[in-house]
C-alpha cells in the first residue's frame, strides 16, 4: 500500500516593497499655544475713608445739545390759595367800639361808688375812662388813616413806573431802584386798563405781599402771560394800598380789559364772576382768559372775587386792526 503524501506547506507571504531611498520626512511643527482670554479688568476709584464697600463708578454727563431760546416762563406750581388783596379792617372798629362803651361806662363810677362798691377811686375810675375812650376811638379811625397813608404811598409808586414805562416803551424794563429786588421774570411785567373803571395800573412780576404793598396789584406768576394760552391772572387789593380793584364788583358783562405786554394791547372782554374759598385755585385754569382777583366782600379776606374775561383782539401799541 502506498505511503500518502505530505501536506504541502502554506506560501510565504511576499516581502513589503522597500521604501525608495532618500532623506527621511521632517517632522510637523507643533501648533502655536493660544493666548488665554481674560475678562478687562474694572477699575474702580478710590474708596473714601469710613466706607465698607466700594463706591459705584459715577454716570457719565449726558450730552446736551443747545438751550432752545423761548420767552416763555417756566411754569411754577400752584400754592394752596389765591393772593390775598384785602384785609380785615373790620376788626380794629369792632375792638374799638368795645373799649369805648368799657370807658363809657366807667364814667358811672361815681354811681357804682354811692352804692357802696368801691373797687377804684373816683380818680383812677376816671384815668382809667379816659385811656379806654382815647383808644377805642383812635382803633375805630385807624382804617380810614391807614387806608389814605398806604393810598398815598402806592399812587406815587404807581405814578413813577407809568411814567418810566411810557418813556422807555413797553418793551423794556422799568428801570431799577422802582421795582423790589427780588424779580421772577422781568419780561412779566405790563399795564392794566379798565376804561369802565377808569383805572389804569403798572403791573409788576409778581402778587407776593411784597409786591402788592408796593404796587397794589401783581401778576400772578403761576399763571399764563398774555401770550401764553392759559389763563392770565392778576391779583389786586380791594380797600387798601390804593384800593385799584375797590369797584371791581361793579363791573358788568361786556365791560372791556385792556393789556399792554410786549409791544402788543391784548383785549378781553368780560364774561362772568366767581366768589370762591381763597383755597379754590382751579377757578384760574382756562385758555385766553384774564382773572382779575381780589378780596371780598369789602374790608374782609374771607373770600376771593374773581372776574374773568375771554381774548377778543391783539393789536400793537398805537395800531388798529
Amino acid at each position: 500500500m502506498a505511503a500518502p503524501a505530505p501536506e504541502a506547506a502554506p506560501a510565504a507571504p511576499a516581502p513589503a516593497p522597500a521604501p525608495a531611498a532618500g532623506p527621511p520626512p521632517a517632522p510637523e511643527a507643533p501648533a502655536p499655544p493660544q493666548p488665554a482670554v481674560r475678562p478687562a479688568p474694572i477699575v474702580l476709584p478710590a474708596r473714601p475713608a469710613g466706607l465698607s464697600a466700594p463706591v459705584p463708578p459715577p454716570a457719565p454727563a449726558p450730552v446736551l445739545g443747545p438751550v432752545a431760546q423761548s420767552s416763555a416762563v417756566a411754569a411754577i406750581p400752584a400754592p394752596a390759595e389765591l393772593p390775598r388783596g384785602g384785609a380785615n379792617l373790620w376788626i380794629p372798629p369792632l375792638a374799638g367800639l368795645v373799649l369805648l362803651s368799657a370807658g363809657t361806662m366807667l364814667r358811672r363810677w361815681g354811681w357804682l361808688q354811692a352804692r357802696g362798691v368801691r373797687l377804684l377811686g373816683a380818680v383812677e375810675a376816671q384815668a382809667l375812662s379816659l385811656a379806654l375812650v382815647v383808644c377805642g376811638a383812635g382803633m375805630i379811625v385807624s382804617p380810614v388813616v391807614w387806608i389814605g397813608y398806604t393810598g398815598r404811598t402806592v399812587n406815587a409808586t404807581q405814578a413813577r413806573a407809568l411814567a418810566s414805562w411810557e418813556q422807555a416803551g413797553s418793551f423794556a424794563a422799568v428801570p431799577v431802584g422802582t421795582v423790589p429786588a427780588q424779580q421772577t421774570s422781568p419780561s412779566a411785567r405790563m399795564v392794566l386798563t379798565i376804561p369802565s373803571l377808569g383805572l389804569r395800573r403798572y403791573v409788576p412780576e409778581d402778587s407776593t405781599p411784597d409786591y402788592l404793598r408796593r404796587y397794589g396789584v401783581g401778576w400772578i406768576p403761576w399763571t399764563a402771560l398774555p401770550d401764553g394760552e392759559g389763563v392770565v391772572g392778576i391779583a389786586g387789593h380791594r380797600t387798601t394800598y390804593g384800593a385799584p380793584f375797590f369797584r371791581l364788583d361793579v363791573l358788568e358783562v361786556g365791560d372791556v380789559v385792556h393789556l399792554d405786554y410786549g409791544g402788543q394791547r391784548y383785549t378781553y372782554r368780560v364774561e362772568r364772576f366767581a366768589t370762591v374759598r381763597p383755597t379754590q385755585v382751579e377757578v384760574l385754569q382756562g385758555s385766553r382768559t384774564i382773572a382779575l382777583v381780589t378780596c371780598t366782600p369789602a374790608y374782609s379776606a374771607a373770600s376771593r372775587l374773581v372776574v374773568l374775561g375771554s381774548l377778543e383782539t391783539v393789536a400793537g401799541l398805537g395800531k388798529t386792526q
